[in-house]
C-alpha cells in the first residue's frame, strides 16, 4: 500500500463523512442537495410557515436580512428538525400543492 494512503474501517469512514458534512453550516444549495426539494419549496414550506419560523429562527436557521440573500442552517439542529416535524412539514407541503 502507498506510504500516504491508510485502511480504515467503513464505520470510521462513516463517522468522517458525516463530520466533514456537518462542520460547516448548510446554504440554501445544500438543502436543495440533501432533500431534493427546490429553493422555493423550503421558503414556501418551511421557512415562511409562521409556526416552523418561531421554532427556528434563532435557533438553527440564520434567516436573510438586509444586505443577506438566502437562509443558513446549522446542520445537526436543522436535521433534528426535518426528523421531527416531517409529518408536520408534509402536511403542509399538501396543503401548499391544492
Amino acid at each position: 500500500m502507498p506510504a500516504d494512503q491508510v485502511i480504515i474501517s467503513r464505520e470510521e469512514y462513516d463517522r468522517l463523512v458525516k463530520l466533514a458534512d456537518t462542520r460547516q453550516w448548510w446554504t440554501m444549495p445544500d438543502l436543495v442537495a440533501r432533500y431534493h426539494m427546490d429553493a422555493q419549496w423550503f421558503a414556501n414550506t418551511i421557512f415562511k410557515t409562521e409556526r416552523f419560523r418561531k421554532l427556528l429562527r434563532g435557533q438553527c436557521v440564520m434567516y436573510p436580512r438586509e444586505g443577506v440573500k438566502g437562509y443558513t442552517c446549522e446542520p445537526v439542529a436543522f436535521g433534528d428538525f426535518m426528523e421531527k416535524y416531517f409529518p408536520e412539514i408534509a402536511r403542509q407541503a399538501m396543503k401548499g400543492s391544492k
